[in-house]
């Protein structure tokens, strides 16, 4: 018999998803495009089709439209189930539905998909944080598929966070579940492993939703999971609850704030939309201050709804002041933003709770697990243990691996809760974050390169002790994370007249500075230093501040003010009689000259340099400076005279193991020899280049090396390779927000886009798999 005929539930379930199928294919529409047109899942579309999913007479009718079938799918529609025995009473206790529901397109997609992929039992554990939508997400789509489970819906509020009252105790909620479904209480067992078994036999055979509100633990849930095929248990909580998903099957779903789209959806959907089109920026304003959390953006709303005369202008400049923001989020004299986020600071144990009034002391904008095992002065196992615990109940996020970050409003929180711990906690709480900074940034700095020799005074030898850091990679991977976190460091250190920490932390961290070439950081942090040198009245720290910032502006070819400052830094340390120091003065007058075409000035201070770095016995001094010697000989076209310079330059950076001086002395090797004709010596000096300043993380150098390789690839009739290492400097230029060179456009107009590769030509090969 043909199936499509069959008369039975399950055989006419069959035989409308072959005849949908086959109508859809001869229509020529793909699955995904008819699951968008129905606003079902692809998931639910399958499983219909495949008669694993049983079809809604509206579902029906909409494919009969979409399809444009005149009926002939609305014939097959299948017969009602025959009845089955309801449970003794059926539970209808969903209470009624939040109002002005939106978003959430793609978290009820995928809830959809879960109950298409089989019948059950389902468990869905909904996570986030305070605030931000589980409980109406969870009632909203239990309220949509209340139809396709007519044995009852059971709510239950598990008090996770409650203010008033503790968690409720699996066995509390068993006996509620219990009398909900007509066991009179004398029928009632006493224990909790009786009730459970007693609550999933009523419920074999139903389908039937259950709905845990409000869980704070896996312990907690377990015994209220129904066993039975096709129920549906949904349950919302702070915490991931991961251990559902290991032991029960559970899927997670990570509930996050509103994109800003949907926050001002939701804000338009409450207010009306009038308002909202007539202050479009001021509704934008208002949803970025409430950070997008869905409940903030309602009480604002429902705040403006509620008084006709406040326009969302008003709101947005009541909300701008943080220190008053949390109070602003009420209505009627309640507090519901601020509520929520005290309900789970008073879960805390006493050391998470302090972790997380602690974390709010940080100036940037992220932290790692030093800067907070610092700041709460506990250990980084500590520190890992708590800040887990604060991840896993969503009032810190972590955004990479053991980097962490506040939610806007949490934050404000977190501060008014570590605003009144005593001042003497909190202030020694940030000043042992600020010497931590200080302490790892000259660690970092000395792997780097040899410039904190020259630093003035003692780094502090007690507090949190820096991480571990073994390598280059290292280095300057912990420099590139924290390089916010140190700029925010030692302005707060300024502000808060922490004057030398302020000074020392910029000159600390000049060796990443001089690497990297960061200018905009570099000025602002020294600007910075220089005015904490000041208040300190330190000559020694003001003279290295002005040296640097002269350097920043060499670098941005503001020539005066570079004059200016050097000169000023090279009067401090003349009249200080520093020798060294003096040789690096001299060292950047001569770049200065070099720049501004002041050739014969240039050579005289860099002798002058030469001459001082000997007298201090400064080897890294010397080597500096006959490399740059060197570089202004290339320049003038006597690269005879620069070529032995080079190479002395070369022994010492390795003698003494300065990886960044080796690959700047090999890159002017190789320019040099390419310079006298000598492209094969060049080529192995700048490929050798290449791979240490990439060991190195010099990406301004390595950038600077793959120019240099292109043209000398393309004079030697290697064009394919050529044009890869100066696309791949193209790359690196726009990575780091660096202006290309002239020279880089003449090659870009020289060498050929992409030709075949040449016979034997396998050095492109090299360039590309050597970044």
């Amino acid at each position: 018999m043909d199936g499509s005929r069959n008369t039975t539930p399950e055989g006419a379930v069959e035989g409308f998803g072959a005849a949908l199928r086959r109508l859809r294919m001869e229509r020529g529409i793909s699955a995904a495009h008819l699951a968008r047109q129905l606003n079902y899942s692809k998931g639910h579309l399958n499983n219909v089709e495949k008669g694993v999913k049983r079809p809604s007479p509206e579902f029906i009718r909409a494919c009969d439209d979409a399809l444009d079938a005149h009926g002939a799918l609305l014939a097959l529609m299948p017969q009602p189930r025959p009845p089955r025995a309801h449970p003794p009473v059926r539970p209808a206790q969903l209470p009624p539905g939040p109002t002005h529901f939106v978003g959430r397109d793609r978290q009820l997609a995928l809830l959809e998909d879960l109950r298409a992929d089989g019948e059950g039992p389902l468990v869905i554990v909904v996570n986030g944080r305070p605030g931000v939508g589980k409980t109406t997400l969870a009632l909203s789509w239990t309220r949509r598929i209340r139809d396709d489970y007519p044995d009852g819906v059971l709510v239950a509020d598990l008090r996770g966070y409650s203010p008033s009252q503790p968690p409720a105790e699996p066995a509390e909620v068993l006996e509620e579940f219990l009398r909900a479904l007509g066991v009179s209480p004398d029928r009632v067992p006493s224990t909790v492993s009786g009730r459970s078994a007693l609550y999933r036999s009523l419920l074999d055979g139903h389908r039937t939703v259950v709905v845990l509100d409000n869980a704070v633990s896996s312990a907690q849930v377990r015994p209220l999971l129904p066993g039975a095929t096709g129920a549906v248990a949904i349950v919302t909580s702070r915490d991931r609850l991961s251990s559902l998903a290991i032991h029960d099957g559970a899927y997670l779903v990570d509930l996050d704030v509103f994109t800003e789209r949907e926050a001002i959806e939701l804000l338009r959907t409450v207010v009306g939309p009038d308002r909202v089109r007539a202050h479009p920026d001021a509704a934008a304003e208002v949803v970025r201050r409430c950070a997008n959390l869905p409940l903030a953006v309602r009480v604002a709303a429902e705040r403006i709804a509620a008084r006709p005369a406040l326009t969302l202008t008003d709101l947005a400049a009541d909300l701008a002041d943080e220190s008053s923001r949390l109070a602003a989020l009420a209505v009627d004299d309640e507090a519901p933003v601020h509520a929520v986020f005290s309900w789970s600071y008073r879960g805390l144990s006493p050391a998470v709770a302090r972790m997380f009034r602690t974390l709010a002391l940080h100036a940037g904008p992220g932290i790692g697990l030093g800067a907070a095992a610092a700041l709460a002065d506990v250990s980084v196992a500590e520190a890992r243990n708590s800040l887990g615990r604060l991840v896993i109940g969503h009032l810190v996020d972590e955004v990479r691996h053991e980097r962490f970050r506040f939610h806007d409003l949490v934050r404000l929180y977190a501060r008014e809760q570590v605003d009144r711990d005593p001042p003497a906690e909190t202030s020694a709480a940030v000043h042992r974050e600020l010497v931590w900074y200080l302490r790892t940034v000259h660690a970092a700095s000395l792997i780097l390169g040899p410039s904190n020799q020259y630093f003035p005074g003692e780094i502090p030898s007690t507090g949190p002790p820096p991480p571990a850091l073994s390598s280059y990679e290292d280095a300057v991977g912990w420099f590139e994370l924290e390089l916010t976190n140190i700029v925010a460091a030692t302005r707060q250190a300024y502000e808060l007249g922490w004057y030398d920490l302020a000074w020392q932390i910029p000159h600390a961290l000049f060796e990443f500075l001089h690497l990297q070439q960061p200018w905009s950081i570099w000025e602002n942090i020294y600007r910075i230093g220089l005015a904490a040198a000041e208040k300190a009245h330190s000559r020694t720290a003001e003279a290295w501040m002005r040296h640097g910032l002269g350097l920043v502006h060499l670098g941005l070819r503001r020539f005066p003010e570079s004059f200016t400052l050097i000169s000023e830094a090279l009067e401090i340390r003349r009249a200080d009689g520093d020798i060294d120091n003096q040789a690096w003065g001299m060292w950047a007058l001569g770049a200065l000259h070099m720049e501004t075409d002041r050739t014969p000035a240039a050579f005289d201070s860099f002798a002058e340099a030469l001459r001082l770095f000997g007298q201090a016995n400064d080897d890294y001094g010397q080597a500096a400076t006959l490399n740059t010697i060197a570089h202004l000989h290339h320049r003038l076209g006597d690269s005879d005279k620069a070529l032995p310079l080079c190479s002395e330059a070369l022994s010492i950076y390795r003698a003494s193991g300065n990886r960044h001086g080796e690959g700047d002395a090999l890159h002017q090797l190789g320019e040099v020899h390419a310079a006298l004709g000598q492209l094969d010596d060049a080529l192995r000096c700048l490929e050798e280049a290449l791979k240490v300043r990439r060991t190195t993380g010099d990406s301004k150098g390595e950038a600077d090396t793959l120019v240099a390789l292109a043209e000398i690839s393309h004079r030697s009739g290697r064009p394919g390779t050529a044009r890869e290492y100066l696309e791949q400097a193209v790359d690196l230029f726009a990575e780091r927000g660096d202006p290309r060179s002239p020279r880089v456009d003449r090659l870009l107009d020289e060498i050929p886009r992409r030709p075949p590769p040449e016979e034997g030509d396998t050095s492109g090969t090299t360039a590309r798999q050597g970044r």
